[in-house]
Parts: structure tokens; sequence; C-alpha cells
């Protein structure tokens, strides 16, 4: 009899009505048919939660929370899931009718435990006219853990397909962590395996919705999401200093990783900037450099650029 492990694909659902249905049905497209669907709404105020209501099956489980997040969703959701593999699909973004099927086969073939695939950003609607970019921000080949963190961008919680038992090592969604929520978890996930696959043909669709206020930069650019940002990369450096103790090119990586939150939150957070600032100093420091370009890269040559960042600060305001 052939191997057919169950696949439970994990969705977190909040007000996300105008799109909860195209991603169901992406999922009860799949070329691979021993899957599960989990559905937690996180006390939707639209009608998100009725949608996936009507989907409901021998296939598809909706269940309700109170209100405490996607991490809390999804944790809900894992405890109450049987699949030996699990997919993590936000409740807006899609997966290509072959996801699972080509990466489950990679994956059984290769006796590894996790996958990664392309990913596309793009707008609204899929098709290609609307595709933001189509370049795969994961490098298209497989990697041990510890080069695929060093490496690691961005990458949709959704081009991945993961093994039961690697959760189980990683530890639950960080249900403190409002902001990078996927990029702290499955760092480490990461750290628990040694072999992370690339799966060539498949892809995860990525939605950026051009209506509403939910760009990561409008959560950033806060009091609340620059603090959420600074708490998130100090719990990915309690990951990395418990799995690799006085690895130079992880105390460079971790540095950078402050120096970036400097650029990106100065001259604001007073507080975290000193705290940042103190920790490049404890990993040896940063080799990156805060450059802006054009009429921006000439004023920061004459006068530097903490004082053109005041400048554009003020000019916003």
């Amino acid at each position: 009899m052939p191997y057919n492990p169950k696949v439970s694909i994990v969705i977190p659902l909040y007000n996300s009505a105008e799109f909860i249905e195209e991603t169901i049905q992406s999922c009860l497209n799949q070329t691979y048919k021993n899957i599960e669907i989990i559905i937690v709404d996180d006390d939707s105020t639209d009608s998100s939660y009725e949608i996936a209501r009507s989907y409901e099956s021998n296939i598809v489980t909706v269940y309700r929370q109170k209100n405490g997040g996607a991490c809390r969703a999804r944790n809900l959701a894992f405890e109450s899931c049987l699949g030996e593999y699990i997919q993590y699909l936000d409740a807006d973004d899609l997966i290509s009718s072959d996801k699972i099927e080509k990466q489950l086969a990679l994956l059984v073939k290769s006796g590894a435990k996790i996958a990664s695939c392309k990913w596309i950003k793009f707008k609204d609607t899929l098709c290609e006219q609307n595709y933001i970019d189509e370049t795969d921000h994961q490098l298209q080949q497989d990697l041990n853990a510890r080069d695929y963190i060093l490496k690691m961008q961005m990458t949709a919680v959704h081009s991945w397909l993961t093994h039961r038992d690697l959760i189980y090592k990683a530890g639950p969604w960080n249900e403190r962590i409002t902001i990078g929520q996927d990029g702290e978890f499955f760092t480490r996930v990461a750290v628990n395996t040694n072999i992370i696959k690339y799966a060539l043909e498949p892809i995860a669709y990525y939605r950026i919705r051009t209506t509403g206020n939910n760009s990561i930069s409008s959560k950033y650019d806060s009091t609340g999401g620059r603090r959420a940002n600074f708490f998130t990369i100090s719990e990915v450096e309690k990951t990395i200093k418990k799995h690799y103790v006085n690895d130079k090119s992880f105390n460079t990586y971790i540095a950078n990783r402050y120096q970036n939150f400097i650029f990106r939150t100065y001259p604001f957070e007073k507080d975290l900037l000193s705290k940042a600032t103190q920790k490049i100093k404890e990993h040896g420091g940063s080799d990156i450099k805060f450059e802006y370009k054009g009429k921006s890269g000439v004023l920061q040559k004459m006068i530097g650029w903490k004082v053109v960042k005041r400048l554009k600060t003020f000019l916003k305001s």
C-alpha cells in the first residue's frame, strides 16, 4: 500500500471575507487529496466566519476563538489537527494546485522534514498582470539550516511544508509576537533540522492588498510596531545564541538585525536605539551601512544619514 500521509492545512482567519473563499478553494483544488483544512476564526467582525462555516465538511473544520491573534489561532489549529505534515496558509493567500503533492513527494523521497518553494507577490487579484515580484526570495536550492538562516530574507509562510515532528521541536508560535511572526517561528523550526529542501515547480502566491490599512510598513512605523519589531529580533537572538554558540557569522547576523532596526527606527524610541547599539557592540559590530540614493544620498555624504532621516521625518509629519 503506498505511503499516503495526511496533510493538515492550517488557516488563521480574521476579517478576510473578500478572500477566504478563494483561499479555501485553492486548498480543495489540491492534486494531493489526503488533506484536512483547519480554519480558526479570530473573532472576525465581518462575514468571514459565516463564509468559512459554509464550507464545513469531512475535510474542512472551522473553529472560533476570542480575539487573540494569528499565532494563537495557529496554535489552536495545530492542537486540533491530525496531519503528519503541516501546511500553514493565511486567509488571503493562495497555493498552486500541485503545491502539496510536489513538496510531499520531495520530502518522502529525500527523507527530509521540511521543504520550501517559489513564491510570488501579486496585487489584489491573481493574474500575471498583477504580479509585483516574480523573484523567489529564497535561494532556489537545498540548504542546510545554518546557511538558510544566514541568507534568509522574507519568506512567505505558505511556501513551507513541514513535518509535524519539527513543529513539536520548535514549540508553539509565540503569541506575544505581532510582527515577524513567521520569521521567528521558522528560525526555531530550521535549527532543528539538517536540511531544507527546495521544490522547483509549485508556487505560493502572496497577496498584497491595495485597499485598507494592512501594509507591513504601516505596522512597523508606529511606536507599537517598532517595539514589537525589537521584541521579535530579541527572540530570534535567543534562538540563535542557543544553537550557534560562539559562531562569528551569527554574531554578525544578529548585529546586522539590530543595525537595521536602528536605521528603520531612528529618531524614535531612544531607549530601544540605545539597547540596540549595546547589542551590536556585544556581538562584535555590524558590517552594513545605511545609504540613501539620489539627492538624499548626496545630502547624506554632506551631513550624515541621521540628519537626513530627521529632515525626512519632519517633512513627513
